[in-house]
C-alpha cells in the first residue's frame, strides 16, 4: 500500500450509540405522550357514558290498548305502536331469521365484529365521509337505547366501548330480547309482536318460516323494504335471509326452496275505526288523568262501556239519518270548478298510476284530492262535468268520461243537473263496478251535523256515542261538547215536577188555549204558541197534553209550579248545565248536551236512580295493577213511582203523539220529541226497558232546518234505525212497575174512569201514584159531557 494514500474514516461508535439512545428516548417520550393522550381521550369518552340501569329494568314505550265491553280491541293510543311479549313467546325460527338478517355470529362474538369494523373504516376513508355499517346487534341496542343517532367517530368509539361493557352485564338472550322488542317494522309498528300482528294478523309465536324471514328483512330499511308498498324488494330481502339461514345450517335445502318459491302472502290487520268520537273522548280523558307520557307510552289497558256492535249500528244510523235529511233539502249544486292546472295534474296522476299497474280495476282520479284511485263500489269521489242534459251527465276523472243517469237522482230536483256547466265539480258515489264498467250515482255530503248517544240505564255504560257526520273532517264531539236548546224534549221534567207536586195526575184536565202570561222572573208578558201555531184543542188530560207536546200547557204548569221546582227536578234527573230562571225554560230554552239529556232520561228509565255516565270502566297498568274502576254509583233522586208514571206518559208520546214514528219496535217504548221555536234543533230522546238513546240534528252554525223538519221527523230517523237494528229478533220486555203505582182505564176526553161499556179506543190504561187515580166514572160513549167536571188541579176548583 502506498504511503501517501488517505484512509476513509467512519462515525465513531460512541456517536452512533448516542444517536440511538436519543431515538429510543424520543420514542419512549412519544409513547408516553400518546399513552397519556389516549388515556385522556379514553377518559373523555368514558367519563359520561350512560349506565345500564334502563336496560336492566327495561320499560319500553308501549301503546295503550283500548278495549270495548266485550274485550274487542277498538283502538290504540301510542307514540310508538308496540306490544311487549315475554321472551318465551318469541319462537326460535324468528330469532334465527333475525340473526341471519342482521348478525349471524351474534352468539360467537363479544359485542364487536372487528373484521367488519376494519372494512367500514376503509370504506369511510375512501369515501371521505362517515357511513354506518358493521354494527352487531349489541351495538344496535347500545345505539338505540344509550346513544344519539349522530354519525361521528367519537360516537362510534363510545358505541364500541359500551357494546363490550353491555356483553359483560347482560346475557346474549337478554340483549337479543331488547333488540327484538325495540326494532322498527314500519307503518308505526315497533317490536316483533306488533310487526307480526300488523303484517300477518297473528302473534309472533305463530309465525311460519317464510313469515319470519320476511319480517326479519324489514328492519334494515322499514320504508324501502315494506312488503305493503314494495313487495318485490321485500321478496328479494326475504330470499337473502333464507339464504343466510341455509348457509348457517339453520334450515334445510328443502325448507329453503319451499319458502323461496312461495309468493308473499300478507294478512294485514286494519283497525276498523269503531267509534272514533268515543275513542277521542276517551283519549282526552286518559291524557288529562294520567298525562301524555303514560297515555301514549305507558302500556295502559283501558276498558270501555262501549258495545262495538251497537256503536257500529249507531255510526251507520246517524249517517243514514243525516243523509236522508240532506236529500230532502235537494241538491246544493257543484262544489267548485276545474281549472286547467288541475286538469293537467289529474291527467299526469292517472298516467303515473296506470304505469304502475292497477290490477285490472278501472282507475279514476278523484278531483277532490287529485289522487288516482281504483274504482270500488261504495267509494265517493269528485268528477268534472264534460256535458250535461236532461237525461244524463258525463263526468271526467282524468280519462274517458263516465255517465251519470239523472233519473237515478230524483232528490236533486228537476232541472238542477241539466243546468250544470262544463268543468263544474260534482260529488258521486260508485254504485257498481262490473267488467270494467263503472256505474255512478249522485252524492252530496251533508252540511248538517248530528249526534247519537246510547246508554244502559241500569249500569250507565255508554254503549255508543257518535259526535258528528265525519270524524276525519271534524273531531268536534257534538254528543259531549255541543250545548244546544232541547226544545220540547225538556218537557218531561216540567210534567215530572207537576206529578211530583201532587197537584196534577195524568188524568188531570188542563187547558190548551192562547193566553198572555207575565213572566215573574223577567217581568215581561209572553204569549206561548204551539208548534202548529193557531191550533188549540181546549180541555185535555195531562197525558194527552204531553203526548201532543202542547207548549201552552207546559208554560202554564211551570208558571203554577214555579221555575225553581222544574229546575230542581231536572237537576235531580241529571241535567247539570246552567238553566234560565224564566218560563221559557218549560219549552227547553236552556242549553244541554246530548249526553246530558240522555243521562237525565236514563234516570227516568232506571226508576229514578241517578248516576254518572260511564265511558271508562277500568284502567289497568302494564303490570296488571288496577288504577281505576268506575261503576254506576246510583242514588234514588226521583221517586220510582213518579218515574214510572212519567214513563207511561212518555209511552203515550210514542203510541199516539208526536213520537209516533218511533212506535216500530214491537215493545214498550217511551220518548219525547224536541223542536226548538226557531227550528234550529231537532231532538228525539227515547228509551226501552234496556236502553236509552238520544238523537240530535242541527247545523254547527245554527240556522233553521227547514219547514217540516221536526224532532218527530228529522231526529227520530236515526233513533228508529238504531233501535230496530239492535232489537232485531230479541224478545220484548215491559218497564218494571214499582210499588206505589196503580193502573186505571181512563176516559181520554174527561180524565175520569172509563165508562163501564167503553169500547176499544174509548179508554186508555194509565198509571197513577197509588191513591191518586180518579174515582168518578165517565158517562157512556156518545153521551154529552156538559155536566162532567173539569179539574185543573188535583182536588182543586174548576178554573
Amino acid at each position: 500500500m502506498p504511503a501517501n494514500r488517505t484512509k476513509r474514516s467512519s462515525p465513531p461508535r460512541k456517536k452512533r450509540k448516542n444517536l440511538f439512545a436519543r431515538l429510543i428516548f424520543a420514542a419512549f417520550v412519544a409513547s408516553i405522550v400518546v399513552a397519556v393522550a389516549a388515556g385522556m381521550f379514553l377518559l373523555h369518552l368514558t367519563h359520561d357514558l350512560p349506565r345500564f340501569d334502563q336496560l336492566v329494568d327495561y320499560r319500553p314505550k308501549e301503546s295503550t290498548k283500548v278495549y270495548a265491553a266485550d274485550g274487542t280491541l277498538v283502538a290504540e293510543l301510542f307514540e310508538e305502536r308496540r306490544t311487549v311479549i315475554p321472551p318465551g313467546d318469541i319462537p326460535e325460527v324468528l330469532k334465527r331469521a333475525i340473526l341471519a338478517a342482521e348478525d349471524a355470529y351474534f352468539y360467537q362474538h363479544e359485542g364487536l365484529d372487528y373484521g367488519g369494523i376494519l372494512r367500514t373504516i376503509v370504506r369511510n376513508v375512501m369515501s371521505g365521509r362517515i357511513r354506518g355499517g358493521a354494527s352487531t346487534i349489541t351495538q344496535q341496542v347500545v345505539k338505540t337505547f344509550l346513544l344519539s343517532p349522530e354519525k361521528t367517530y367519537e360516537r362510534k368509539l363510545k358505541e364500541a366501548i359500551l357494546a363490550r361493557r353491555l356483553e359483560q352485564n347482560l346475557s346474549k338472550d337478554e340483549i337479543l330480547y331488547l333488540y327484538l322488542t325495540q326494532i322498527n317494522f314500519g307503518h308505526a309498528r315497533y317490536g316483533i309482536e306488533e310487526g307480526a300482528r300488523f303484517y300477518f294478523s297473528k302473534g309472533a309465536k305463530d309465525l311460519t318460516l317464510g313469515e319470519a324471514a320476511l319480517l326479519a328483512g324489514i328492519p334494515q330499511s322499514p320504508t324501502r323494504l315494506s312488503p305493503l308498498t314494495h313487495p318485490d324488494r321485500a321478496k328479494k330481502r326475504q330470499l337473502y335471509v333464507l339464504g343466510q339461514m341455509l348457509a348457517n345450517g339453520w334450515i334445510t335445502q328443502a325448507e329453503h326452496d319451499r319458502e323461496a318459491a312461495r309468493p308473499i302472502a300478507l294478512k294485514v290487520s286494519k283497525p276498523e275505526g269503531v267509534g272514533p268520537y268515543y275513542v277521542e273522548e276517551v283519549r282526552r280523558y286518559v291524557i288529562e288523568r294520567y298525562g301524555v307520557d303514560a297515555a301514549l307510552t305507558g302500556g295502559l289497558k283501558v276498558h270501555l262501556g262501549m258495545d262495538p256492535e251497537v256503536q257500529r249500528v249507531a255510526d251507520r244510523s246517524l249517517r243514514a239519518g243525516l243523509l236522508a235529511y240532506d236529500r230532502r233539502q235537494g241538491y246544493r249544486g257543484p262544489t267548485g270548478h276545474l281549472d286547467e292546472d288541475a286538469r293537467k295534474a289529474a291527467e299526469e296522476s292517472l298516467a303515473k298510476a296506470r304505469a304502475g299497474g292497477s290490477g285490472g280495476a278501472p282507475l279514476l282520479v278523484d278531483l277532490g284530492t287529485g289522487k288516482a284511485v281504483k274504482a270500488t263500489a261504495g267509494l265517493t269521489l269528485t268528477g268534472a262535468v264534460e256535458k250535461a242534459s236532461a237525461k244524463s251527465v258525463e263526468l271526467w276523472f282524468g280519462g274517458p268520461s263516465v255517465g251519470l243517469a239523472v233519473q237515478d237522482a230524483p232528490w236533486a230536483g228537476k232541472g238542477r243537473l241539466a243546468s250544470l256547466k262544463k268543468g263544474d265539480l260534482v260529488q258521486v258515489e260508485i254504485a257498481k263496478v262490473e267488467d270494467k264498467k263503472v256505474e255512478l250515482r249522485l252524492y252530496q255530503e251533508p252540511a248538517v251535523q248530528g249526534a247519537l248517544v246510547v246508554l244502559d240505564p241500569e249500569t250507565r255504560r255508554v254503549r255508543a256515542m257518535v259526535g258528528g257526520w265525519d270524524f276525519a273532517a271534524s273531531s268536534f264531539n257534538r254528543a259531549t261538547q255541543a250545548k244546544r236548546q232541547p226544545g220540547s224534549a225538556f218537557k218531561p221534567f216540567v210534567f215530572g215536577a207537576a206529578l211530583e207536586s201532587g197537584r196534577w195526575t195524568p188524568a188531570s184536565v188542563v187547558v190548551d188555549a192562547p193566553e198572555s202570561i207575565r213572566d215573574p222572573w223577567t217581568g215581561e208578558s209572553w204569549k206561548p204558541r204551539n208548534y202548529d201555531r193557531d191550533v188549540y184543542e181546549g180541555n185535555m188530560t195531562l197525558r194527552r197534553a204531553l203526548a201532543r207536546s202542547k207548549n201552552t200547557v207546559a208554560v202554564r204548569l211551570a208558571s203554577e209550579l214555579g221555575v225553581d221546582a222544574v229546575i230542581d227536578f231536572a237537576r235531580r234527573a241529571g241535567i247539570s248545565s246552567a238553566l234560565p230562571s224564566t218560563l221559557s225554560l218549560a219549552l227547553g230554552s236552556g242549553d244541554v248536551t246530548p249526553m246530558e239529556l240522555a243521562n237525565a232520561f236514563a234516570t227516568l228509565a232506571a226508576g229514578g236512580a241517578r248516576a254518572q255516565p260511564v265511558l271508562v270502566e277500568k284502567v289497568v297498568d302494564r303490570d296488571g295493577n288496577v288504577l281505576e274502576e268506575n261503576k254506576s254509583q246510583a242514588v234514588i233522586a226521583i221517586s220510582p213511582a213518579i218515574s214510572y208514571v212519567l214513563t207511561r206518559l212518555l209511552e203515550a208520546v210514542v203510541t199516539e203523539g208526536t213520537g209516533k214514528a218511533a212506535d216500530v219496535l214491537g215493545r214498550p217504548t217511551a220518548g219525547k220529541t224536541g223542536t226548538t221555536n226557531d227550528g234550529n234543533d231537532a231532538w228525539f230522546a227515547g228509551y226501552t226497558a234496556d236502553l236509552v238513546a238520544v238523537s240530535w240534528v242541527g247545523f254547527d252554525d245554527p240556522k233553521p232546518l227547514g219547514r217540516g223538519e221536526t224532532g218527530g221527523r228529522t231526529a227520530i230517523a236515526a233513533w228508529t234505525e238504531l233501535m230496530k237494528e239492535i232489537y232485531k229478533g230479541k224478545p220484548a220486555r215491559d218497564f218494571p212497575m214499582p210499588e206505589g203505582v196503580e193502573l186505571a182505564e181512563i176516559d181520554p176526553g174527561t180524565g175520569l174512569l172509563a165508562a163501564d161499556d167503553a169500547g176499544p179506543g174509548d179508554s186508555a190504561l194509565t198509571a197513577f201514584v197509588s191513591g191518586t187515580a180518579p174515582t168518578q166514572r165517565a158517562l157512556s160513549p156518545g153521551v154529552a159531557h156538559e155536566d162532567t167536571p173539569v179539574e185543573l188541579f188535583l182536588g182543586g176548583e174548576n178554573p
